[in-house]
């Protein structure tokens, strides 16, 4: 047995904390989470370990619904490319673990990359966050992600490339509706017609799943709800000229089909929130200064961009950037406003979205608008029960797995101790702990005695 003690505990369900608080974890299931005082007897033989938290918050592990931890990147005509990135995948899976998050929804990765890694994960020969997967996207021919395989073009062949996903594994399917990072793709253009997303959709429900699709035009954002596509990546709502613009009306549609959207907002993020904020008139000394603090980030941001030293075409592709973002995190208080459901998702290993920061994310849910504990929700209880996957983690409740964590401080009055992580135990296994917060029975036996 482990005892788990903290000055507060949120689980995960929107429920306020409820103050000092015990988890008891036996093996790798949570047999007790709640108030301290109403905490069962935990027999002192010599056979439980307490770990004493202190002013720390326990929480359950965090769900990232969007990230991508094998990589579209690099090598990607290598013949040895994939068993590159799967092993590269390996080291984003620990950052992520140990950053807190405990499950993640795999929204596309090349090929047949994502099989083999949650075959991996499962087996316990790499640690990680257990992988709920879509195996390798669908797109049109060119479309969004074509790199990585599964394009089709027209319903029967989108059928086909959906039934094949299933055939190996995969639990849910990803489309790309819309043009996104991909080389020639337009993010305004919607590319499958309405027959080709239905398709897809029909056929997840034959296998008591769901489709769900990358989507930034408000194009494609219409054409997958007409086609009854179940949830929706991004939605950003960008027209042609490859900016943000919210639709009230389409989100009012959104709402009430009751299509849950993960905005992946905090893409870029802390690049621009480490700048002087804005991108004209900087000094040499300017950017040093912002170049400074972006380098002290310990997430897995990508490299600095001098903008100083960059041609004016990629300056503007910078510059469309940093706007892009704020105009995000408006959008996911447009969005919240509206009704629509959000999930919380990184975008990690695909988009330059840290995979371990989702905390960050929470955030930036809260600077939009978002109540805290439903910003919290959304990568815990309201999660998991969106990829369906609530019925193991998700919430501090007895009976689930033991997927727990500890952030520095009250994220209810401080929401960046979301950021703060420095305990995680996935599966009743312990992959991080405060230093002195381990306390053998022994040790807690004689703190009791000299205490009376």
């Amino acid at each position: 047995m482990i005892v788990l003690k903290a000055a507060n505990l949120i689980d995960g369900t929107g429920q306020p904390g409820s103050g000092p608080a015990d988890v008891h974890v036996d093996g790798t299931t949570i047999v007790y989470a709640g108030p301290s005082r109403d905490a069962p007897p935990v027999e002192t033989n010599g056979t439980h370990q307490l770990i004493d938290l202190g002013e720390r918050t326990l929480l359950p592990g965090l769900i990232d619904c969007h990230a991508h931890p094998v990589s579209y990147a690099e090598n990607s005509n290598a013949p040895w490319a994939d068993e590159s990135r799967v092993l590269f995948a390996t080291e984003a899976l620990r950052r992520a673990l140990l950053s807190g998050v405990t499950t993640i929804r795999n929204t596309g990765s090349p090929r047949n990359t994502a099989y083999a890694l949650k075959a991996a994960v499962d087996a316990g020969v790499v640690a990680g966050p257990r992988l709920v997967i879509a195996g390798a996207i669908v797109c049109s021919t060119g479309g969004h992600g074509w790199s990585g395989g599964g394009e089709a073009d027209g319903p029967d062949a989108v059928r086909r490339e959906v039934r094949d996903r299933f055939k190996n594994g995969a639990t849910f399917i990803k489309l790309t509706a819309t043009g996104g990072g991909t080389v020639g793709t337009v993010r305004h253009r919607a590319t499958f017609t309405v027959d080709e997303l239905a398709s897809a959709a029909r056929e997840a429900v034959q296998h008591d799943s769901y489709a769900t699709a990358h989507v930034h035009g408000t194009e494609g954002i219409v054409r997958c709800l007409d086609a009854g596509v179940q949830m929706l990546e991004h939605a950003t709502f960008v027209l042609e000229d490859n900016r943000e613009y919210f639709d009230a009306d389409v989100a009012a549609r959104i709402r009430d089909q009751n299509v849950p959207v993960v905005p992946t907002v905090q893409v870029y993020g802390r690049w621009v929130e480490t700048s002087p904020g804005r991108l004209d008139g900087l000094t040499t000394d300017d950017l040093d200064e912002w170049q400074a603090r972006y380098s002290k980030l310990t997430c897995l941001v990508p490299p600095f961009p001098r903008i100083d030293r960059i041609p004016r075409a990629e300056l503007k592709v910078w510059e469309h950037r940093f706007d892009s973002f704020n105009r995000r995190v408006e959008l996911v208080g447009e969005l919240y406003r509206a009704g629509v459901v959000l999930l919380m998702g990184s975008d990690g290993g695909g988009r330059p979205g840290p995979i371990d920061d989702l905390g960050h994310g929470i955030q930036l849910h809260v600077k939009a608008g978002v109540p805290v504990l439903e910003a919290i929700a959304s990568a815990t209880g309201l999660a998991a029960k969106w990829i369906r996957v609530d019925d193991a983690t998700g919430s501090l409740v007895a009976g689930k797995e033991a997927d727990i964590i500890a952030v520095d401080g009250d994220p209810l009055r401080d929401i960046t101790a979301m950021s703060r992580v420095d305990f995680v135990m996935r599966g009743g296994t312990t992959y991080k702990v405060p230093p002195a917060s381990v306390r053998s029975p022994e040790a807690e036996f004689l703190a009791a005695a000299g205490s009376r």
